[in-house]
């Protein structure tokens, strides 16, 4: 097994020794090599499989300024060039695992990818199974799973004779052994037996080898989300009984039962069971050509992740905007200061090396991104069109008439992660450890990136707040592998209420907010009569006044002052 991580600089010489020639670029001037690609390749020019990891593995060195050239190590701890040859490495056994089941979830994301987009960003050929009895090389666990479904799709007819074989005969009455067993009771003159002796009463061993594999097939299927076909009548082994033979129990059984198979199938399906549970370190491969799947640009196969777990199709214009640009992600989802009203929120997935920083560019995009949002909102509301129609071109909400105050739009970055647990864990795939990316000295969430035109005017056109939050990959890759729709609709909706949450408690960081009651004077008197001070200051909805004023900001005092009579805390929820 060779390990090569995206866009790392390989000295040519090294990385050409373990990587087909065609798949490699010339180098560039000092003699690196940068691979573009994320997924799985078989060279049969070294007989082993070579695993393209994800740029995200990488810890940015702080010694080097530059993102595109990071020269960092693979989780803190492997110089990216010694896993080049990955079986010769003492990896620790929790990473040498981890690598390999993060393998098999890069795998099987780029499949799901492929199956769902026509795009030429992603090459495939068809995997070949692994010939269990040619073992000149160490196969891995993609390789197994491979090969076990492979047998599963290509042996049916095989699997389904034998079980007959197997059955055929049962729950037939032995009278021998019943007679001499039990005693008869009677009724009338005939004896009637009330539990006569069957030929079968428990699984023997002709038929446990099917009961593991299926047990494994169910495995594959739930842990990994892998489409497996499973026809059989059998009581697959309880998933606290599978863990037992996970942790070695598995081979042990295996090697208990193995002279009970002469078949050349029954045997080969034996060794494929076998390699499983000893997590493939004595399954080999026997390819005769390059078997591959791997995608070139996976920054594109991440924000397609993002997108499906996130993201919501818009009406025209809205994501695909009128200047060119395509924002990665929007949906409609609850306002912030009036929930009961919707509003678009809009996102930029970064897939960055652990330690990147945002650049001035996406910044700025990010900026522009809520401003055209703005403005197609307003010019579908002067539009033509009755009130239906424009809601169905995606007209929401932004502009209050009243106070000409505008909604807050939530505008985010969303980065990929990988770290250890806080709970001691090596690394999760079952938590999304969705949190802020800048914060302060105290944990709260830091206002890092704003732009305005006038200070202390929160609900004017021109001030936009952009906020950063990290996501656990690991846990995107899975979800999105598995392919749940349940399990993908329930993090939707339970991740954007988060969103939501934590532009929210940065607006609270940042801001006091305080219900308006105008005294002697209506909502719409108050604001003309004001205007002029409180212009930016102030938005209205259902009846409801609210005013926003900027902590820390020198008019802030003056202004509470002044109208410190009329206000009462209100509380954004």
């Amino acid at each position: 097994m060779r390990i090569v991580i995206e866009g790392f600089p390989y000295e040519e010489r090294r990385l050409r020794e373990v990587v087909p020639a065609r798949m490699l670029d010339f180098p560039n001037k000092n003699g690196e090599i940068r691979p573009p690609y994320v997924g799985y390749c078989f060279n049969p020019e070294i007989n082993d499989c070579i695993f393209f990891l994800p740029k995200v593995v990488l810890t940015k060195d702080k010694s080097d300024s530059s993102d595109e050239t990071d020269r960092g190590l693979v989780f803190n701890r492997y110089n990216p060039t010694d896993l080049l040859d990955f079986d010769r490495l003492l990896l620790d056994n929790a990473d040498r695992k981890f690598l390999q089941n993060f393998a098999i979830w890069i795998y099987r994301a780029i499949n799901v990818f492929y199956r769902s987009h026509n795009t030429s960003i992603v090459s495939r050929h068809t995997l070949v199974g692994v010939d269990a009895a040619a073992r000149t090389k160490n196969g891995t666990i993609l390789d197994s799973i491979l090969s076990l479904i492979g047998f599963a799709r290509e042996n049916r007819d095989f699997i389904m004779f034998e079980i007959k074989n197997i059955h055929r005969g049962y729950n037939r009455v032995n009278w021998r052994k019943t007679v001499s067993r039990q005693y008869p009771l009677k009724q009338g003159k005939a004896p009637v037996y009330l539990t006569p002796v069957n030929r079968k009463k428990q699984i023997d061993l002709d038929e446990e080898l099917f009961v593991i594999f299926f047990s494994i097939l169910k495995y594959i299927n739930r842990q990994f989300g892998f489409s497996v076909e499973i026809n059989c009548n059998y009581e697959t082994i309880s998933d606290a009984k599978f863990r037992h033979y996970l942790n070695g129990y598995g081979k042990i059984r295996l090697r208990q039962i193995k002279y009970k198979y002469f078949n050349d199938k029954a045997l080969k399906l034996w060794s494929l069971c076998y390699s499983f549970f000893d997590d493939s370190d004595q399954l080999s491969s026997s390819h005769n050509i390059e078997d591959f799947l791997i995608a070139k640009d996976f920054n594109q196969v991440f924000e397609s992740i993002i997108d499906t777990l996130l993201g919501e199709d818009v009406p025209k214009g809205f994501k695909d905007q009128n200047d060119g640009k395509i924002i990665d992600h929007i949906y409609p989802y609850n306002a912030l200061v009036n929930p009961d009203e919707s509003i678009y929120h809009i996102a930029d997935s970064k897939y960055y090396k652990v330690g990147a920083s945002l650049d001035k560019k996406s910044i700025y995009k990010q900026y522009t991104y809520a401003k055209n949002v703005i403005q197609l909102t307003l010019d579908i509301l002067y539009g033509k069109g009755d009130n239906e129609y424009k809601k169905q071109r995606g007209y929401l909400p932004y502009r209050d008439d009243v106070t000409e105050g505008y909604n807050i739009t939530p505008n985010f970055f969303i980065s990929a992660k990988i770290e250890r647990e806080d709970t001691g864990e090596r690394y999760s795939y079952t938590t999304d450890n969705l949190r802020p990316h800048d914060i302060d000295k105290d944990g709260t969430p830091l206002l890092k990136h704003r732009i305005f035109h006038f200070k202390n005017r929160l609900f004017d056109r021109d001030t936009l707040i952009l906020s950063h939050y990290d996501i656990n990959f690991l846990y995107l890759i899975a979800l999105y592998g598995k392919n749940n729709y349940f399990e993908q609709e329930s993090f939707r909706n339970r991740t954007r209420e988060t969103f939501r949450n934590f532009v929210i408690n940065l607006l609270k960081k940042n801001y006091s907010f305080y219900a308006v009651s105008p005294a002697d004077q209506t909502i719409e008197e108050f604001v003309d009569s004001n205007f002029r001070e409180l212009s930016g200051k102030l938005f209205h909805f259902d009846n409801t006044l609210i005013m926003a004023l900027e902590k820390g900001d020198e008019d802030t005092p003056v202004i509470y002052s002044k109208y410190q009579h009329l206000l009462s805390e209100y509380k954004l929820t």
